[in-house]
């Protein structure tokens, strides 16, 4: 983003930048979690944004989906630097929730750091259990490893997605990407071609090029039934292929997870 003017003030620096129209994140996503393409095209952009800095020497420290704002074309930027510093500074840890236990327990912010706390971030985007209210529980957690639960994920984040994420969350610096570049390559492995968001707990709307679609679960007089609709245009019409009648509930979920992934993964005609 471009710095147009700076100052000394009474209150300390002021930069003027450009004005972001778009809103961040957070208040655009939270706390159900937003399209799965549109939240992973906002991470992919903003890898770009940290790559900049790590390419300086600097670290961000406060990567969060609030700090995470959209231009007026609806790309992805990062925000806030109050807290960042020049690679092995001082500078406080920043955001708790998004802080590694490698930092709580007393070790500098790494590069690797700050792709932990994206990481963290597009988790959350993606409709994450809550974090803990109290700061007391949620900083045991985070030095327990129990949060952020990197099991623990919606049903419609298919699996490339989920291994990318995890990858970038594990708690060992060491088996996190070893760049911002090469998390954005993870990413763009991920893309979905079916763009997935749940409507409801049992019903999911997807989008992809041409077509969109619904994934919905529901009790028949025999059991449960999975299927899939898709709208080119005309009305939503029953995918034949992508429609399963099972016994149980537990069944159910299953069929629908296993369409969520396939479609995400590879697109409708994967499905058979």
């Amino acid at each position: 983003m471009p710095i147009y003017h700076g100052a000394a003030t009474a209150d300390g620096p002021v930069l003027v930048m450009g004005y972001l129209p778009g809103g961040d994140a957070e208040r655009r996503w939270l706390p159900c979690g937003g399209p799965v393409g549109e939240v992973v095209s906002c991470l992919i952009d903003a890898t770009w944004g940290v790559h900049h800095l790590h390419n300086a020497g600097l670290l961000h420290r406060d990567l969060k989906p609030a700090n995470l704002l959209f231009d007026g074309e609806g790309r992805g930027v990062i925000g806030d630097f109050g807290l960042a510093g020049v690679v092995g500074g001082t500078v406080p840890a920043g955001y708790l929730p998004h802080v590694p236990a490698s930092v709580l327990n007393g070790q500098p912010w790494k590069r690797a750091d700050d792709i932990y706390a994206l990481a963290v971030t597009g988790w959350r985007l993606l409709g994450a259990p809550p974090m803990p209210d109290d700061i007391d529980v949620l900083e045991a957690a985070l030095r327990a490893g129990t949060w952020p639960n990197r099991s623990a994920w919606p049903q419609h984040i298919h699996a490339r997605l989920r291994r990318a994420l995890r990858s970038g969350m594990h708690p060992n610096v060491d088996k996190r990407p070893s760049s911002a570049g090469a998390f954005r390559e993870a990413l763009h492995a991920a893309v979905p071609v079916v763009s997935w968001r749940m409507a409801s707990p049992t019903e999911w709307q997807g989008v992809d090029s041409d077509s969109t679609y619904l994934l919905r679960v529901e009790t028949t007089r025999s059991g449960w039934r999975v299927e899939t609709l898709r709208d080119r245009g005309a009305g939503f019409r029953r995918l034949t292929n992508a429609s399963v009648d099972v016994t149980t509930e537990e069944l159910a979920k299953k069929a629908a997870g296993a369409t969520l992934d396939v479609m995400a993964a590879k697109g409708v005609l994967a499905v058979k």
